[in-house]
């Protein structure tokens, strides 16, 4: 929780300063802004297929996100996301299933460095099927326990297009300062996506 709160602080204080050197502050603040005009959308997807020593594996999600402009550079705004994933195996004489819905739901906050570049910085609970190696009994369907892990990414993202009233996409790489190092999981993540009037 502390590594949280330090970036939750980190995120404050560099919307602070470039709330404080933006000559477009009082514009951007002014009543007459409205509120379409500070929210921007975005989405990432996903969709693999992998085969690798008699197992296959194919996963499609989607994660929506919501930004709203404090000013012109930052903003911040909540993501959700949603993968299905269907695997399968051979074990011995029988093909083994598994089939899992993946969730995960948390805040972000982004500045702008330039035009085509920005800091993300986010925090995120993912919520995901775990296989227990049991089988669901009279089936050939592997039984699964659930488990919730705490992911805190920072990293830098690039974009090409978007603006105001603009469609544009991002990349983004990003690391996860909460991963386990005990894990076979990197703590990379690479996005791609879509944005709306960013």
């Amino acid at each position: 929780m502390k590594l949280t709160t330090i970036l939750c602080a980190l995120l404050f204080l560099a919307t602070t300063a470039f709330a404080q050197r933006s000559s477009d502050t009082d514009d951007y603040f002014d009543e007459g802004v409205m509120l379409r005009d500070k929210l921007w959308f975005g989405t990432g997807g996903t969709l693999g297929f992998s085969g690798f020593n008699g197992q296959n594996v194919f996963q499609i999600g989607l994660s929506p996100m919501v930004g709203y402009k404090i000013i012109d550079r930052v903003s911040l705004g909540p993501r959700v996301g949603v993968i299905y994933a269907t695997q399968r195996a051979i074990a011995g004489n029988q093909v083994i299933r598994f089939n899992s819905w993946d969730f995960e739901y948390g805040v972000f906050g982004r500045v702008k460095i330039l035009p085509i570049l920005f800091f993300h910085s986010e925090y995120s609970i993912e919520n995901r099927a775990i296989p227990t190696g049991r089988l669901v009994q009279g089936t050939n369907r592997l039984e699964s326990t659930r488990e919730s892990i705490d992911h805190a990414y920072v990293g830098l993202g690039y974009q090409s297009g978007g603006g105001p009233s603009a469609l544009g996409y991002e990349i983004m790489l990003l690391f996860d300062v909460l991963g386990d190092p005990n894990s076979t999981r990197l703590p990379i993540d690479f996005r791609f996506g879509l944005n709306y009037n960013f």
